[in-house]
């Protein structure tokens, strides 16, 4: 079965991970059966790091007590997730504790190559800290990034790697970590054989369908004197990089682009804990771009091909409608079934579990509710995704597609800018219709499901059935 492989660079990569991870477990559906998601960020404390993997862990925690089959209803978290490397993440060695002129053995140089390196490389280049990453310095980047191959990690996703898998890029353009991984990455992957006849699957990575997504600036951060990082560089960085791009990038099969002129400012962390970036549309547009790819590009293009991703209005906080057909058609349904889904657990679950309605007896018998299953696994995510569209309604340019606030009499009017519809012949209305739903639908389910399977199943089913019936979509 085929995988895509996709390659996350610095804390953009993270990020837009992070969103295609909320994306799968609401069930929008890729074309491979996997995908192995690696990370490459000298910043191993990074909070858009950490908070990225902690996500997959409990995706992963949840999907791995259900059954996936071509009976199986259920959509909600259907994809899997490969954990290929310890943590998702591809380690750059000798980055730890050093400065950049210790990671190049400046002072083994002779002269000349000392002089020579003090050409290529400023002063406070030299000085840097590599322990948070580059600081937006692609030349620093550049030269860390270009011996990953050598790596334990590398090798293992080589010999991981088979006929008909795909491979996708993310990384920014306008920083240090992404905007040298890129191209750094790409000119490793297309030329394996010329370094090592012998690597394993080397003709297979070299030959196969690469796309990447290269996000440009869509944020900002306010002026820090003592921080290497500086807004007024991120244009010149990226007309930089793009022309370079044009030049050298001819071996790329599907390249995406992404930019907003809305931009928040952010406050101006180089790196560690500190780290934690909210979530952002174009994080959302980028993750869309890597399904894009899996489902439409199918072999290697004799030319780049080239996508951009556009919405039908220009306001500052975008909903479902201002989305093209395209994307409304992939993400609509599922967001709206997995925002429903986490409307219900937590305003409505305890309460429902209180009252012993007919729907929660089989799962109150094996007091499957104060299960870890669901206190660890399905709680926490369910609070991440909400606070994951909570940031992006928040953001500049925001998208706010949903009513989070609770509002009990108007439970299916969840959705901004779609109608609600009636349901003939129904005198309940709100959480007690969908209780209602839970009930009927429940005592359809054969015997033999776990209880895992079955609450899946049976949200998955009853969300379905009350969108068709309640919300114009």
């Amino acid at each position: 079965m085929s995988k895509i492989y996709i390659f996350g660079i610095g804390g953009t990569g993270s990020r837009v991970i992070k969103s295609l991870t909320m994306l799968l477990a609401s069930g929008v559906q890729m074309d491979s059966a996997a995908i192995v998601p690696i990370i490459i960020d000298p910043d191993v404390a990074a909070a858009d790091l950490t908070r990225t993997v902690d996500l997959m862990h409990t995706y992963n925690n949840i999907r791995g007590k259900l059954t996936f089959t071509t009976d199986t209803q259920c959509d909600f978290f259907r994809t899997e997730i490969r954990e290929l490397l310890p943590g998702f993440r591809m380690n750059l060695e000798n980055t730890q504790n050093l400065r950049f002129k210790e990671y190049i053995q400046l002072s083994t140089m002779d002269r000349a190559n000392q002089a020579f390196a003090k050409i290529l490389f400023s002063d406070d280049n030299l000085n840097s800290d590599m322990e948070v990453g580059f600081k937006g310095n692609p030349n620093i980047g550049s030269v860390v990034l270009n011996r990953f191959t050598q790596s334990v990690q590398f090798l293992n996703f080589a010999s991981d790697f088979q006929q008909g898998d795909k491979i996708f890029i993310i990384s920014s353009i306008f920083g240090g970590t992404g905007a040298s991984g890129f191209p750094v990455l790409l000119k490793n992957l297309r030329t394996l054989l010329q370094k090592d006849s012998q690597f394993p699957s080397g003709k297979e990575i070299q030959d196969c369908v690469i796309g990447a997504i290269s996000v440009l600036p869509y944020f900002g951060v306010k002026p820090k004197d003592e921080s290497a990082i500086d807004q007024a560089t991120f244009i010149s960085k990226t007309k930089a990089a793009l022309a370079y791009y044009n030049q050298n990038m001819s071996t790329i099969d599907a390249l995406y682009y992404l930019a907003d002129d809305i931009k928040n400012k952010y406050e101006n962390n180089e790196g560690g804990e500190e780290q934690k970036n909210d979530a952002h549309l174009m994080e959302l547009a980028a993750a869309l771009a890597i399904v894009d790819f899996d489902k439409n590009i199918k072999e290697r293009s004799p030319q780049t091909i080239y996508r951009e991703f556009g919405v039908k209005s220009n306001s500052e906080n975008l909903t479902l409608p201002d989305l093209c057909d395209t994307t409304y058609d992939t993400i609509a349904k599922p967001l709206t079934q997995f925002t429903l889904f986490c409307k219900f657990i937590n305003e409505q679950l305890s309460d429902s579990i209180r009252q012993k309605l007919p729907w929660t007896v089989r799962f109150n018998e094996k007091k499957w509710f104060a299960d870890r299953y669901v206190k660890s696994y399905i709680n926490k995510f369910v609070a991440e995704y909400v606070t994951w569209l909570t940031e992006m309604q928040n953001n500049k340019r925001g998208f706010a597609p949903f009513e989070l606030g609770e509002n009990r009499n108007a439970v299916f009017s969840l959705v901004k800018g779609c109608e609600t519809k009636k349901v003939l012949f129904r005198v309940d209305s709100n959480y007690a219709l969908f209780d209602s739903y839970l009930n009927k639908i429940e005592k359809k389910f054969k015997e033999g499901l776990s209880l895992e399977q079955r609450f899946m199943e049976l949200f998955y089913t009853v969300t379905e059935a009350l969108i068709n019936d309640k919300i114009r979509l």
